[in-house]
């Protein structure tokens, strides 16, 4: 497993706690009071939270949104070290998040755009 390709599991914690469930094939697991180990999907049977795939994270948003009259576009870009995800009007930034893990950066974008009702 690359761990680019999920999410950490404070991010996964994000999607719980905003009431958003992804269907994936794997899931962090609680192993003890301070461990967290990602695992696929019905291999532990105590505490666990979905650990959702970038490409799941990235389908469920919007492809663009219409903020003011203007068709502002999903991105994601790499600067350095940073994963950028948000959305675009041309040059003009509507909302970004910035993490070093592109799926976390996805997750920050789609708890925004759920508190917005989008």
């Amino acid at each position: 497993m690359n761990p680019k390709n999920y999410c950490t599991q404070p991010y996964a914690q994000k999607l719980v706690d905003a009431g958003i469930i992804l269907g994936t094939d794997t899931e962090w697991c609680k192993l003890d009071h301070i461990t967290w180990e990602l695992r696929y999907k019905n291999l532990w049977n105590g505490k666990k939270i979905p650990a959702p795939l970038f490409q799941d994270v990235w389908d469920e948003l919007p492809k663009i949104l219409n903020i003011n009259n203007l068709w502002h576009e999903k991105r994601l870009i790499s600067i350095d070290n940073l994963d950028i995800a948000g959305y675009w009007y041309n040059t003009e930034v509507l909302i970004q998040f910035a993490e070093v893990n592109p799926t976390n950066a996805a997750i920050g974008l789609l708890v925004w755009v759920k508190e917005q009702g989008k």
